[in-house]
């Protein structure tokens, strides 16, 4: 099954889990593998990547909520309102997709290092999922966010 990640952003951890069927003998089982999608809300500013101090503290907490597991694969997946960026701004980021993978890139590189992961990935999806409207001062500002989906084996 294929899940788009705004379809499962409402769910804080997905686990599946393989099991023998009552009727067949045990066979040994593949560990737990979990999937935990979180949803992060940097108060990121129109154009800017940076983490404020409460962002970082919070982001803190849940790298400590994160350790112990071990993580074959984090994605880290940047997102923009839908204002495009303005020409004489285009330098430092060329469009929506640039600035949403910037921002994603910041929050990896914030993670590195803090928990055992085999692969961190950063992925810009500009505009193109957002969770609120864009006609709102307020819901531009929830769509200027960072989601973090974290897939790997239960220690």
């Amino acid at each position: 099954m294929v899940w788009k990640l705004g379809d499962i952003l409402q769910e804080k951890e997905l686990r599946f889990a393989l099991a023998p069927k009552s009727n067949t003998q045990a066979r040994p089982t593949t560990p737990e593998i979990a999937i935990e999608v979180v949803d992060l809300r940097p108060r990121f500013g129109s154009r800017s990547t940076n983490l404020s101090a409460a962002d970082s503290q919070a982001l803190d907490e849940l790298i400590i909520s994160w350790q112990g597991k071990r993580w074959a694969e984090i994605q880290v997946v940047g997102h923009t309102d839908n204002v495009p960026v303005a020409p004489h701004n285009r330098q430092q980021f060329a469009n929506n997709e640039i600035l949403s993978k910037a921002r994603a890139k910041v929050v990896a590189d914030y993670i590195k290092g803090k928990i055992v992961v085999d692969q961190i990935t950063i992925v810009g999806a500009g505009d193109r999922d957002p969770i609120a409207v864009n006609s709102t001062v307020d819901g531009r500002s929830q769509n200027r966010r960072v989601e973090v989906v974290l897939k790997g084996v239960e220690i």
